[in-house]
């Protein structure tokens, strides 16, 4: 009995040293999964004054807390009139010579609503792209249109933003598609570090395990299983127990699959993106 109970204390000692780094791990990874702060030029530009201060206000909040979660730009402008330049040229342009986007190659959208024209244009440019495809961008669209035929402007920015970020929730749990994520440093570092302390702590328990069973021997032939003369093989047959079918569906119409039509800007960038008139 003393021997079997020494190995299962040391594997609980070791246990408590794991707990132990554990606990003094915790508030740095805290610390390094703490929102960061993306700077940026104004990410709402209500040029043809079309919100009230309060709603502003509010937008502008919604934004920056999206960018900060899931880092992707996401930028709303009202113009009067875009001076002769289609609604996707100026979607475009204010966003690349506007200095928005995140990370290495810009990633981020613009959503722009020109009151002359009556236009919507959604403009995408790195992740944005592939996070929202032609099919999305007019999904979108279809919702968020209404409000601005209606002179609601301000709710439907917030049904443009409400969708955005179900859309964000979704890429950056892997769900959109079913193999896309966002570039989450902070969750990875996360896991390899609560990866590292489960495997470590079932090591230790493995090994306290092994060493309490010393009784045990391997054997390598069946043979030293059976008691002599009690095995007899007569017949033998091949019997059909059961059929498996896979089924592949064809895609419809109505598919949420597809990629994005994309076109060089002004500046020599490449934009996704899609519009309408409301």
């Amino acid at each position: 009995m003393r021997r079997s109970i020494r190995p299962a204390l040391r594997a609980l000692a070791l246990i408590g040293v794991i707990l132990g780094a554990l606990s003094a791990w915790a508030p740095t990874a805290a610390a390094q999964n703490a929102p960061e702060t993306y700077a940026s030029p104004p990410r709402l530009v209500d040029g043809a004054d079309l919100l009230s201060e309060r709603e502003e206000d509010l937008l502008r909040r919604i934004l920056d807390s999206l960018v900060e979660e899931y880092a992707c730009d996401i930028v709303l402008v009202s113009v009067e009139s875009t001076e002769g330049q289609t609604a996707r040229a100026d979607a475009d342009d204010f966003y690349d010579y506007g200095g928005y986007g995140i990370g290495p190659d810009d990633d981020g959208l613009l959503f722009l609503i020109v009151m002359d024209s009556r236009d919507l244009w959604i403009s995408t440019h790195g992740l944005a792209i592939r996070l929202i495809n032609d099919y999305e961008i007019d999904r979108i669209l279809d919702r968020a249109a209404p409000y601005f035929t209606d002179g609601d402007y301000d709710g439907g920015f917030r049904r443009f933003l409400a969708d955005m970020e179900d859309g964000l929730r979704e890429y950056s749990a892997g769900d959109y598609g079913g193999e896309r994520k966002l570039p989450r440093e902070k969750t990875l570092l996360y896991l390899a570090g609560a990866g590292g302390a489960a495997l470590l702590l079932a090591l230790a328990v493995t090994l306290a395990m092994r060493r309490g069973m010393n009784t045990a021997r391997p054997n390598n032939l069946a043979q030293e299983y059976v008691k002599p003369g009690s095995f007899n093989l007569r017949e033998s047959k091949e019997i059909y127990l059961y059929q498996t079918v896979i089924k592949t569906p064809r895609a419809s119409a109505h598919s949420s699959g597809g990629g994005s039509r994309t076109h060089r800007s002004s500046s020599g960038r490449i934009h996704g993106g899609g519009g309408r008139r409301f």
